[in-house]
Parts: C-alpha cells; structure tokens; sequence
C-alpha cells in the first residue's frame, strides 16, 4: 500500500512568534522541531508555513536560512475558512498536520502519537490534558457566582493532525484549526507537560526557563 503523503502546516498567528528564546527566537524552535518530524516520518512528508501578510516577510527571512524551502500560505492560521480555502488550492496531501509555532517546545514524539490516533475510522486528532486550574463565573456586577467544574474542561494543544477526506473545504467556522465534514469521527492523545503556548512575553520567559531545564537533563 502507498505510503499518505503528509502535509505538516506551522501556523504563526501572531508577533509573539518572533520573540527571543534562549539564543534563538520561537519561530526558529517551532520550525526545528517540525523539520525533525518530516525528516523522522519520511520523505512524504513535507513542511508547509502558514502566515497572515503582515508576517510573511519576516516568515521568508527566517526560511532564507533552511536548507530545504518550505511551501508558503500567505493566510491568517485563525481563520478557519481562510485556511481551508488555502488549503485546498495548496500542494497535494492526503494527510494534514497543523501545528502552532507558539508552542516551540513540543516534542516530536507529541507529533507522532497525535498522528497514530488516525485509526479506526477517526478523520481528525488532537492532543489535549486536564485542567487544572480553578475558573470562576462572574455576573456583570463582577461578582463571582459560581465555580467551574474543572472535570468538564480540557486544554488543547498541537498538533492537530486530519485525513484530507475528514476537512471540508468550504466549512466557515469550526473549534479545530480547519472546518471539519459534519459527522467526522475525532479523538484526543494526552499533551506533553512542555507543550505550552506562549502568549505573552512572560511566558515566553517561563518557556526559556523550561527549555534551559530540558537542556540540562538531557
């Protein structure tokens, strides 16, 4: 049987991604790791950026230093049926992967489980992990009301990976990063504790902090 050729999309959607981490910046960390999945799964796999065009330029000069060019969808990674759209025009796949650049420090390994929970008839996977947290409701007055139940939520993360046949092209909105055929079966793998998003420059200490811990155990 042929091997699926695999589209793995990085989505930047934001200039969060450009922000310094250790002696690099997310984009360059996010892209290491996305390059290391297409070489470890496979010449089918090709990598694939995705960007709004208030980024793409800084998006080429930061691909100006691979090896191997990356295709380029100028499209903002948010909007699910802008992306859909992109994607349907864009170079052939029969499986998607889409990954956001924000969370740098995902491993591989996370890429590989999320991509073998395509079994079983599932069209679309993801990882995600309990909330931990204590979330509160408030009214207008600013008065807290009510506890959420924590066991009711769950933290997404990336990537999501999806079989071409389970996207709808067409699709306007959706929770996931593109618009799913309705009646598409999903499924969830557990998130790796390092795969944190980074959406403020803080975290984005707090990351630098965590990937200088990951560095001195290994």
């Amino acid at each position: 049987m042929a091997t699926s050729r695999i589209k793995l999309l990085l989505a930047i959607t934001s200039p969060i991604a450009f922000l310094k981490l250790n002696s690099s910046d997310l984009i360059s960390h996010a892209i290491s790791v996305a390059e290391s999945f297409c070489v470890e799964n496979g010449s089918h796999t090709h990598l694939t950026i995705a960007a709004p065009s208030d980024l793409m330029e800084r998006v080429r000069k930061c691909c100006a230093q691979m090896q191997v060019q990356p295709e380029l969808l100028e499209v903002d990674p948010l909007d699910t049926s802008a992306l859909a759209s992109a994607l349907a025009s864009s170079k052939e796949f029969e499986i998607l992967g889409i990954h956001d650049a924000q969370r740098p420090l995902t491993r591989t390994a996370q890429f590989h489980r999320v991509l073998g929970a395509l079994v079983g008839g599932a069209g679309a996977a993801r990882p995600d992990m309990a909330f931990t947290e204590t979330l509160k409701i408030i009214n207008d007055e600013g008065v807290l009301v009510r506890t959420v139940d924590r066991n009711s939520i769950r933290r997404l993360s990336t990537p999501e990976f999806y079989q071409k046949s389970a996207i709808d092209f067409s699709g306007k909105t959706s929770t996931w990063f593109v618009p799913l055929v309705p009646g598409t079966i999903t499924t969830e793998v557990e998130t790796d504790p390092e795969s944190l998003r980074a959406n403020t420059s803080a975290e984005v200490e707090l990351l630098e902090a965590l990937l200088h811990w990951q560095q001195k155990v290994v």
